[in-house]
């Protein structure tokens, strides 16, 4: 039993090097967004969605000094202030769009540094929930809310700038998309999104 714990000991702290956790602050801005509404008025258009503050947390593994994965939990709220109509025009709208999205991404760090600033690449899946308030619409809907989930995917690229041996500071663009959002309310609306962030990473310290 001695022999099998200075075995494993070693193995586990050299695993627990690998783990570190990261957090997250990005300004979100969402290209004009299709919209589609097939059960009362059969309408079509864009909405606008204002730019927005998301906040993520992740905890990551480091699977080989290039490779790293990284569960990600991120959440944004974000102001609907128009709506264009085909053939009908524009017209001013007070609602919101807030969301959630559960995410796995795969990162590749390269293996090479300019004055310690390491650039990667990333990819990655996930899951959202999302909650759209209107509170009028023509002047005619005085309030309405409804909620829709899909899949979201993102691509994006970076770098990392090590602060101290464990902190490091993060920053990165990344394109979110995804399946079109359908709310019970018969609307659809395109997910997608552009997003640049800051963030902090910190290795758990075990030697």
């Amino acid at each position: 039993m001695i022999f099998a714990v200075l075995a494993v000991t070693p193995l586990c702290a050299q695993a627990a090097k690998r783990i570190y956790f990261a957090g997250y602050m990005g300004l979100k801005s969402h290209p004009p967004l299709d919209y589609k509404e097939t059960a009362l008025l059969g309408i079509d258009g864009e909405i606008t969605v204002e730019d927005n503050i998301n906040f993520a947390g992740a905890i990551g593994f480091k699977l080989t000094p290039q490779f790293r994965v990284e569960a990600e939990l991120s959440h944004s709220s974000a102001d609907i202030t128009n709506i264009e109509i085909t053939n009908f025009g524009s017209f001013d709208v007070d609602g919101s769009l807030d969301s959630t999205i559960a995410m796995v991404n795969l990162y590749y760090d390269f293996d090479f540094t300019w004055r310690k600033i390491q650039p990667f690449v990333g990819a990655g899946v996930g899951y959202g929930w999302y909650e759209s308030e209107v509170n009028n619409v023509l002047g005619i809907t005085s309030g309405a809310s409804s909620e829709a989930d899909g899949y979201v995917w993102q691509v994006g690229a970076g770098f990392r700038y090590p602060v101290t041996e464990s902190l490091s500071l993060i920053s990165a663009y990344r394109y979110m998309d995804g399946e079109d959002l359908k709310f019970p309310s018969s609307e659809e609306i395109d997910n997608s999104a552009h997003e640049v962030r800051i963030g902090l990473s910190w290795d758990l310290p075990f030697e």
